[in-house]
């Protein structure tokens, strides 16, 4: 089987969020498997845009769930790290020939003294690590071996986040 991870058109674009926001939706994978089911075990993600005015710090919480909204799997961006892997802890199975959604939200640090930011209007951005090539994996429910997703990668895949300190209105 094979398994191709794409940006959903459902995906959405730019947007601004207040620091310290919680469960943001940054972004929709669209998952699709050919020959048979495939259970995904794992998503390697990346923190793209290596402007200097965003950290891995200002991102405290990825959190990953299906189309009905069940928690999938969590994940953290390490010390100066800008790379993470959420191993999945629920069945996220993509139907043999179909295609199925993965819900990436994040939680956003404070803004202040001695937090990760004391500035507001930094950018951050978060992608699909596809130059991890074992990083987005599943089992193939026919074949029993492991499947290494394929797909273009790119910030494009979750959408950007400037956020501000304003904590009375988070836009879209």
């Amino acid at each position: 089987g094979t398994l191709v991870v794409a940006e959903d058109s459902s995906s959405p674009a730019y947007k601004t969020a207040a620091a310290g926001s919680t469960n943001v939706l940054v972004g929709v994978y669209k998952f699709t498997a050919t020959n048979e089911d495939i259970d995904v075990s794992r998503v390697a993600l990346e923190m793209s845009g290596t402007s200097a005015t965003s950290s891995p710090a200002n991102i405290t919480l990825v959190t990953l769930k299906n189309s009905t909204g069940t928690t999938l799997g969590t994940t953290v961006f390490t010390g100066t790290s800008r790379f993470a892997t959420s191993t999945l802890t629920a069945d996220f199975i993509v139907p043999k020939n179909g295609d199925a959604r993965l819900y990436a939200y994040v939680d956003l640090a404070d803004i202040g003294t001695g937090k990760a930011t004391s500035t507001s209007g930094i950018l951050v951005q978060v992608a699909r690590d596809g130059n991890a090539s074992t990083g987005t994996q599943g089992i193939g429910a026919a074949s029993g071996t492991a499947i290494n997703a394929t797909g273009a990668i790119g910030s494009s895949y979750f959408l950007s986040i400037n956020f501000t300190s304003n904590n009375s209105e988070i836009s879209q």
